[in-house]
């Protein structure tokens, strides 16, 4: 019962004090893998990621972790260094994303987010 408690006490500590979502990361990531059919993920800064040069999706970044749709499938990318994504759902699974510059980049925050965060508090 104990450990049960410290459990529960941990994981709302966690979610309490988390970061936040945001949604204005800026750059272009190319893949290393041609096993892949995602070459390139461009992040305009304004909560949108376009794929390959064709289609448009919405995302979203929290902690570490940035979340899409594409094609109905959600895509999972986990921050790694100082400018690599790496994929976690299953069709980009290891497969590592690099960005052209040195170091992640971000714009100002949307006015959609600041009305979503202006919200919750």
């Amino acid at each position: 019962m104990r450990n049960l408690l410290v459990v529960l006490f941990a994981l709302q500590a966690v979610f309490a004090f988390g970061q936040k979502a945001s949604n204005n990361l800026i750059g272009t990531f190319k893949n290393k893998s041609f096993w892949i059919l995602t070459n390139t993920l461009e992040f305009d800064g304004k909560g949108k990621v376009n794929v390959n040069g064709k289609a448009k999706h919405e995302f979203f970044e929290r902690n570490d972790t940035i979340f899409f749709l594409q094609d109905n499938n959600p895509m999972y990318l986990v921050k790694q260094g100082k400018n690599q994504l790496k994929g976690f759902s299953k069709n980009i699974k290891r497969s590592t994303f690099n960005s052209t510059s040195d170091s992640f980049e971000y714009g100002k925050m949307s006015k959609e987010m600041n009305k979503m965060r202006k919200q919750k508090n």
